[in-house]
């Protein structure tokens, strides 16, 4: 988008208009799935602060690294503000039907996480009823 809008009305013009675009199609898009105006506006806010970020970075050459580093600095205390109170050990854990302990919690994470879980578990013991060729087939 931003390339066909930059030959037709210049670069900030088009720049302008498609991080807009993205930005309240996203938080729109995002509205939706997590089912609240809220984090839509939110998520939707956030992007248009990256796009900016980003738009700054590619304009700048004298001051880039420095609003790189600033901005890298700013997502990373965001990050760790806002993850500070989840207890990262217990959202692995699942239980089954029945009550039974699931094997890292197998049907809640997947992929890269699951395996490192159910590694770190079989190694320290912690679910010795599990076999770890059950937990991933």
């Amino acid at each position: 988008m931003l390339l066909a809008l930059a030959e037709q009305v210049g670069f900030l013009s088009a720049y302008v208009l498609a991080a807009t675009a993205l930005s309240l199609l996203l938080g729109c898009y995002l509205a939706g799935a997590f089912a609240s105006r809220t984090a839509g506006a939110v998520s939707g806010a956030s992007f248009a602060a990256v796009y900016a970020l980003l738009y700054l970075l590619v304009t700048s050459e004298d001051y880039a690294l420095l609003a790189g580093t600033l901005g890298l600095f700013a997502m990373l205390a965001a990050a760790m503000v806002l993850t500070r109170k989840i207890d990262w050990y217990e959202t692995a854990k699942s239980t089954g039907p029945g009550g039974e302990s699931l094997c890292c919690g197998v049907e809640v994470m997947s992929g890269v996480q699951r395996q490192a879980a159910c590694f770190d578990d079989y190694i320290a013991g912690a679910h010795s009823h599990c076999k770890r060729n059950e937990a991933h087939p």
